[in-house]
Parts: C-alpha cells; structure tokens; sequence
C-alpha cells in the first residue's frame, strides 16, 4: 500500500486575507496601468486631432484668403468688363434711337422697364381715338408689341416677383384699355347702323382682328356658319346667326388675358386667344308720323356700353392653328380648348364640349357654351425635361466669335449661334419655325417667339416641383451662368449625368479646352467642374473657428475641379459613385477660371480675359433663361 498523504496544512484566516489583499492590489495596479495607458492615448488622440484641426483650420484660412484675394482680382477684371459693356450697349441704343429717327418712325414706344414710359403710354392711348379699320389692328399689334417688350424685360431680370407684377399690372391696363374702346366703338357702329335713314341692315366689319357681323333685320334668308377664315376660326351658330335681334362679335388677339402666367405656372396659350360676344342689338329707329322718328338719343349713359347675353344654345367653332404654331404628334395630343375664368384668372374646360384635334389640318374644333375668352392651350412641360446640353465656340465668323448652343429636348435639339448681344436659331429645321430661325434677336425675344411657337425653353420653379427636379439654389445657378459665360469663347462644356443627383446645392457640368483654334487636334481630356454653397462644404463643417469668407447678402458659391466618376464606375449614374474631392494640382476658388488655369494653356486663359463681355452676357442670359442645371 502506497503511504498516505500528509494532509495539508489548512491556511490560517491571516494568509487567506494576505492572499486577497495581494491580488486585489495587483488588479488595482494592473487597473491603473490600463487607465494610465489609455489617458496617454486619448491624450495623444487628442493632441493628434488639435493638430489635425489647426492644420484643417490654417488650410481654411489659407484658402478663405485666396478666395478674398481671387475676388479683389475679379472684381477688378469685372469693372473693367462692365463698362466695356455699357459702353457697347450704349452704342447699340443711339444706333437703335437713330435708325428710329431716319426711318420717320411715328410709333413712340415705351421704354418696358421705365414705369413712367409706361403709364405715360397707356394715358396716350386712352386718348387716341379707336375705329374698326385699320386703327383697331394698329391699336392691337401696338399692344402686343409693348407686351412682348414687357415680357423680355421681365426675362432679362430673371424673372423676379416685382417683374411678374409689373407685367401683370400693365398688360391687364392695356388690355383693359383696348377692350374698354373696342366696346365703344362697337356700340357706336350698332346705334350708328339703327338710327341712320338707309343704312344697311346687315353689315360686316372685320380686318383680321376684330369682326362684327349680325343677320338682316328684313328676312333676306340667314347664314347657319359664320366663316372667319382670315381670323383662323369658323362658327356653326345657326340659332345666333338666324336672329336679326343680335349681333355677333369676334376679336382675336396675339396675346392672352395675363401674360405673367406663361412665366410662372400657368398652361401655355398657343395661336393667340378669341373674345367670342354675342351682342343685343339696340332697338332700331321707329317711325311716329310723317317725318317724325324715335330712336336712342346719343348722349345717354348707355352710349358705349352692350348688352351681352348668354348663347341660346351651344355653338360650334372650328380653329385653325397659325403656320408658325408646332403640330406635330406629341404638341397635337396635349392641346386643347379652354375658356378664360376672369374672377380665378385661369382656364377652365368646363364651357367646352366635344373638344377634337385634327394634326393633318392643323384644327381644333369644340363646342362653346357661353361666351367668354377662348384659347387653344398646351402643357408647358412638354420640352422642359432636357436630355443634355452643351456650349463651345465655333470658328470665328467675319471676326467676331461665334457661340453654338445645343439644348436636348425629348422632342427637338435645339441649336442657337450666339454672336454679340443676338441669338439665331439654327435648328429644329420644321417649316413652322421658319419666321424665328435665321433672324438674330435678344435672348429673350428668341426665347418668347418660340414659347409662342409652342416650343417652350422658359422653365419656372413651379415647373420644377411638378417635373420631380431638384430645384437649385438661385446663386449656384447665378454662379455656374457666369462662369461659363466667361469661359465660353475658349472653352467647351456640355451636361454631366451626376448635375441633377447631386441636390440643390451642387451642380456639375463637364469642361474642357476648345480644340476649334487647333482645328481640332488633340483635343484635351474632359474635367469635372463644380459648384457648390460654401458654407455646407467639408472644409468648413471640418474647421470649426476658422475665418469666414465675407458676403453682404446670399450664400457664397465655391468652385473647384473634382474628381469625378470613380475609377471603373465612369458610366454610372448612382451619385455614390461620384467623388467631390480635388484634382491632383488644383485649388478651389470662388471663380472657375482660377480652378481651371493650373491645368490649362496661357493660350485658352489669355484667350477668355480678351474676350468680348457682351458676349460673355448674352451666352450668360441665354444660360440663365434655359436653366439647364435645373432642369438636366
């Protein structure tokens, strides 16, 4: 038998306590190294990020003063530019005033952005005596050419709320004023017509404009369709026509009840509108005695006022689009009739029945309830969803640039050469824009002539949220619009697929250096450009404390050449795959040129600081009237 173990001694309560007091002072050290270790680390950490903020800091500092420095040297350039432009313009209005003067112009328009011009001229025309001949055209093509004035001057200043207000109130004055003499006039022919010994009972009057017809007052037989083809429009109102108790009245006008509303939310009026009246005829001369008769004395109150009922019943019309209005088959399925609500100020379809489009005839035919304003209207979205759009000059044109605009809509690409102050459509080569293309003009007057046409290129934000766009902000716009404007006679840019990803306060296009002065050779590799609000991008929210860069009003736009599509993602269109950070050898700055000069020519930057600032202007309106980084 093995011997037995010797039992081990049993520890007294003092080592047990001793053993405990030993370890609990070894995990107590052990604690304090461990917090020691990690104190010396986040101290590190912490010294390691004040560092790394100073350096993020200083960069802000460095670069805010860049930017500072970058807008003392612009602002400089830009005076420069700014009086070589008022210069030019100015010449371009004496040469305007002095061409006037030698034609033996009579015609004294108003100045559109001049208020007292304005009220001076309607006070004018509320003197000038109206008759149905050729004065009631004159009158009506006066006021529509004062309109278009108004309309291209609210373009020119972007559209702004007082703008829209301006036009609003002077093209209800003016219309109301046209109106107010069309119905005088028109109550005098009818008392005229009555009172007069041997007048004629049916009479006619119509210039293309304004028509007045009524039946015989003797029953000679009676017209069942009204045919005013010189006015685009044929009436089948048998019940009116046949009754020698009314009179019938049609004016027709190139411009519609509230013109702001084709730049702010509003459908689309193409073709002019129809003011369509029926007239009660005053009581015809009656015969008391021998040589004795009653009629209307002249001097009543009721001299030029008409008495206008409703329709007996439902008339037919047919309306003939002008050549110059698009019909193709996208326009044609979304036109259609609508009569004018005065108290909402909108159209409305609740007047008209059995509405039809005939695209082979160029006709909309419907039937009207009651009188009213009418007008063919179309869904101003059609052309606003734009596919791509790219600006780069041309060859130099007798000497003087030439800018080529391209704009990608689902139904057209459309091509504008800008030369100086003037646009000239090149394309869409379709018979219906034959009049507009060819024929220099403004910016705004190119871009209201074809919103006439049915080509409408005047987006608003309303049209925005309706479309689903990301609506940017007014000073990236602002900012990207100058830039290129200045950049555009030596540089060539076109849409980026990541602009409208990109949200409302970044917007991106592709540059680079145009190959048309090196015809066409080695054309240099695209870059990506960007604009962004200073205050939302990394380098601020990253260094908290640093300097600010100096505004008086708005957000400061910052602008800088990035990276891009990542490497092997070039065709995606996911804005994950889009990298903001900087170009190898580029510094951001508050100017593109800036951005660009470091990895561009001393020829192509020589180039755009000798370029014509009327120029850069207008390729700058053309930009901000399109909005193609809204709305690409």
């Amino acid at each position: 038998m093995p011997p037995k173990k010797g039992k081990k001694k049993k520890k007294s309560k003092a080592e047990l306590e001793a053993e405990r007091k030993a370890q609990e002072e070894e995990e107590q050290r052990q604690k304090e190294e461990l917090t020691r270790l990690e104190t010396e680390r986040l101290a590190k950490q912490r010294e390691e990020e004040e560092k790394a903020l100073a350096r993020r800091v200083e960069v802000r500092n460095d670069e805010v003063d860049r930017f500072i420095r970058h807008r003392e040297e612009m602002s400089v350039v830009k005076s420069a530019r700014m009086a070589h432009l008022q210069l030019v313009q100015r010449k371009q209005q004496d040469s305007t005033e002095w061409n006037a003067v030698v034609g033996c112009n009579e015609a004294q328009w108003p100045n559109a952005s001049d208020i007292a011009s304005l009220n001076t001229y309607i006070a004018e025309l509320e003197e000038y005596p109206l008759m149905y001949s050729g004065d009631a055209l004159k009158c009506i093509n006066a006021i529509d050419r004062v309109l278009v004035e108004l309309e291209c001057s609210l373009l020119a200043k972007s559209r702004g709320e007082e703008g829209i207000q301006t036009l609003r109130e002077f093209s209800s004055r003016l219309q109301m004023v046209l109106i107010s003499k069309i119905t005088s006039t028109t109550a005098r022919i009818l008392r005229d017509c009555e009172n007069n010994e041997g007048a004629l009972d049916a009479y006619d009057h119509s210039n293309g404009m304004v028509c007045l017809y009524s039946s015989p007052r003797k029953n000679l037989g009676c017209a069942e369709t009204l045919d005013l083809s010189d006015m685009g429009i044929v009436f089948n109102a048998s019940c009116q026509l046949s009754s020698s108790e009314y009179a019938f009245r049609v004016c027709r006008f190139p411009f519609e009840p509230s013109p702001h509303l084709r730049f702010a939310h509003g459908d689309l009026t193409i073709g002019g509108v129809f003011h369509i009246d029926l007239i009660r005829r005053p009581c015809p001369r009656k015969a008391i005695g021998e040589g004795w008769a009653v009629r209307r004395h002249a001097g009543t109150e009721a001299e030029n006022s008409l008495d206008t009922p409703n329709f007996r019943t439902p008339i037919k019309c047919c309306v003939q689009l002008p050549s110059n209005v698009i019909m193709d088959a996208t326009s044609s399925s979304s036109v259609l009739a609508a009569k004018w609500n005065m108290d909402e100020e909108r159209w409305t379809s609740a007047d008209i029945r059995e509405f039809a489009v005939d695209k082979d005839s160029r006709t909309v035919s419907f039937q009207l309830n009651t009188p009213g304003i009418v007008g063919m209207l179309q869904t101003r979205q059609i052309d606003l969803n734009y596919k791509a759009w790219s600006l780069g000059p041309l060859n130099a044109d007798n000497g003087e640039a030439v800018i080529e605009f391209k704009l990608c809509t689902p139904r057209y690409e459309v091509v504008f050469h800008i030369t100086g102050s003037k646009c000239t459509l090149i394309s869409p080569d379709i018979q219906e824009l034959s009049e507009i293309r060819g024929t220099p003009q403004s910016p705004s007057q190119l871009l209201a002539a074809l919103s006439r046409s049915g080509l409408h290129l005047l987006p608003s934000d309303s049209d925005a949220a309706k479309m689903g766009k990301s609506l940017k902000k007014c000073e990236i716009e602002e900012s990207a619009c100058c830039d290129i404007g200045f950049l555009s006679s030596a540089f060539f840019v076109k849409s980026s697929r990541f602009n409208s990803l990109l949200g409302r306060s970044q917007a991106c296009y592709e540059i680079r250096e145009s190959d048309v002065y090196t015809g066409g050779c080695d054309p240099s590799p695209m870059l990506t450009a960007l604009h962004e609000i200073d205050s939302g991008c990394a380098s601020v929210n990253n260094a908290p404390g640093a300097k600010e860069v100096p505004t008086h009003c708005g957000n400061v736009v910052r602008c800088s050449i990035v990276q891009g599509a990542e490497q092997g993602l070039e065709t995606s269109a996911d804005a994950a795959c889009f990298n903001t950070g900087a170009k190898d050898g580029t510094e951001s700055s508050l100017y593109m040129s800036y951005c660009l000069s470091p990895l561009s020519s001393a020829e192509s930057m020589a180039r755009i600081k000798s370029s014509s600032p009327l120029l850069s202007e207008t390729v700058k309106d053309v930009l901000g009237l399109t909005r193609p980084f809204t709305f690409c």
